[in-house]
């Protein structure tokens, strides 16, 4: 089992890394070619595209992934289900796009819906085989597609943008990765089911899913809720600057946060009875997220100014700040997503919906009061200070289920919050002390990076070896093993 969880890990890791590499690049230059207002109207779309589609299989390929004997039956009939709720969904979607385009005053609105909601009955049908490949561990090959798969979008919308197709360059190369994501998945999985609507068979499974859909409806509320209120009452130059913003300081919070979900809750329901088990891999999770993610988002934050001026260019200057502001709180964004799947693992799906139901109430009225009297920042401010609260809520709750306590919790975390904080200040000296030296924005941050990156290693290997070794284990571990 243990041998199984990293090579999976290790797979998904190389492959995100790779289609990373190409996709990082590819969003730049297609950053410097797009206009504030493009990326705004594509966060509006994608706002309420994203929020449906969290109806489009209603939390059933969770339940595949979880139920501990599934027979072809229950993969036809859910099958059938998703079907019917991707088309469902869009055709809600189709009919309500000039209502969503006239609140927010944008006309251009409805035809991007109409067209980008293509996505949900193709990512229904997808969702069947991702979940049956998920369940039995079959990472290699997901993988392979994945990538493909990003890097032919990647480049399709790079070439749309060029070619001056404005914000319908990020429709089109959304709307075909979900197409080719689709067909690749149901190759891989080699097996086609013929659909089927024995309802009444599914009772348990609906149950399950529809919890998990609770908690994934209440999370997309409490994180899109800035996106709502930013449309709302500040425009959509402004949406646009601070999704931006927003993209850039999670783009490497989203991959690792698929990749542990994608491997951890297959994991977690494999070991849902053993408590000790679940709670040791849970600090083990905890672990290696932090070793990552703290210096890579205090990194980013460090830099951001030079990121945004070496990358974007001066038409986006205004996207530092909030970089900066957005890219602090992350790595706690990413634990929380740990959490989560940690429930969902252990079958407690209403625990996870109860702990965003916490986040929603607190974090909706301040998106609310900073877009309204405030500006984007104001609004990355809810995001640095009243995030943590919330985090640190859910996370008493979580470990209540846990044979963790929350002060071991945190010692996981100390070491790399402290390392990484030793790296930002040092980037921050070296501005300080040597300003000449930041005059070359290119030599500063590929020096920034380099130092940084030597820094954190020698710090954690000399003070925290046991957790850089197992890092390293982890990233070359070979499934021969």
């Amino acid at each position: 089992m243990r041998s199984e969880v990293l090579s999976s890990l290790r797979w998904l890791l190389t492959a995100r890394l790779l289609a990373q590499l190409v996709t990082w690049v590819a969003t730049i230059f297609i950053i410097r070619i797009l206009s504030p207002n493009d990326y705004g109207l594509m966060a509006l779309a994608g706002m309420f595209i994203g929020f449906f589609g969290l109806f489009e299989e209603m939390g059933l390929s969770a339940a595949i992934i979880n139920k501990r004997q599934l027979a072809d039956s229950d993969i036809k009939n859910i099958l059938g289900l998703v079907i019917v709720f991707g088309i469902t969904v869009y055709l809600l979607i189709y009919m309500c796009s000039s209502v969503v385009a006239n609140f927010f005053e944008e006309p251009d609105l409805a035809a991007i819906l109409k067209c980008l909601a293509l996505r949900l009955p193709v990512s229904s049908l997808a969702s069947v085989p991702r979940a049956l490949i998920q369940r039995e561990m079959l990472f290699q090959k997901k993988s392979v597609v994945e990538f493909l798969c990003a890097v032919i979008s990647s480049i399709a919308t790079l070439g749309l943008a060029i070619a001056g197709w404005g914000v319908w360059a990020l429709v089109y190369g959304s709307l075909g990765f979900a197409i080719a994501n689709m067909i690749g998945l149901w190759i891989v999985l080699g097996k086609i089911y013929s659909p089927s609507f024995e309802l009444r068979k599914l009772l348990a499974e609906m149950k399950f899913g529809g919890l998990v859909s609770m908690d994934r409806i209440l999370w997309y509320l409490s994180t899109q809720a800035d996106v709502f209120f930013i449309g709302r009452f500040l425009g959509n130059e402004q949406l646009g600057i601070y999704s931006v913003a927003m993209q850039l300081a999670t783009l490497p919070m989203q991959k690792v946060t698929v990749i542990f979900n994608e491997v951890g809750f297959a994991a977690f329901s494999r070991i849902q009875l053993d408590l000790k088990e679940a709670t040791r891999k849970f600090v083990f999770a905890v672990r290696m997220i932090s070793f990552i993610a703290f210096p890579i988002f205090f990194g980013i934050a460090s830099v951001s100014s030079d990121i945004v001026s070496v990358l974007l260019g001066p038409d986006w200057v205004a996207v530092a700040m909030p970089l900066w502001l957005l890219a602090i709180p992350v790595p706690l964004r990413l634990l929380e997503s740990i959490n989560t799947t940690v429930l969902f693992g252990l079958g407690r799906p209403g625990k996870a919906a109860t702990n965003n139901l916490f986040s929603l109430a607190l974090l909706v009225p301040c998106f609310a009061a900073a877009s309204y009297w405030g500006n984007i920042v104001t609004v990355c401010l809810v995001w640095l200070t009243v995030y943590p609260i919330c985090f640190l809520i859910t996370l008493t709750r979580t470990l209540s289920i846990t044979e963790l306590t929350l002060g071991n919790y945190f010692l996981q975390l100390f070491k790399p919050c402290m390392f990484s904080a030793i790296v930002y200040g040092s980037a921050v000296f070296i501005k300080v002390v040597f300003p000449s030296f930041i005059s070359n924005g290119i030599l500063f941050l590929v020096c920034a990076i380099i130092i940084g990156s030597l820094v954190y290693a020698l710090l954690q290997l000399v003070f925290n070896r046991s957790t850089f070794t197992s890092f390293v284990f982890l990233m070359s571990h070979k499934s021969s093993n």
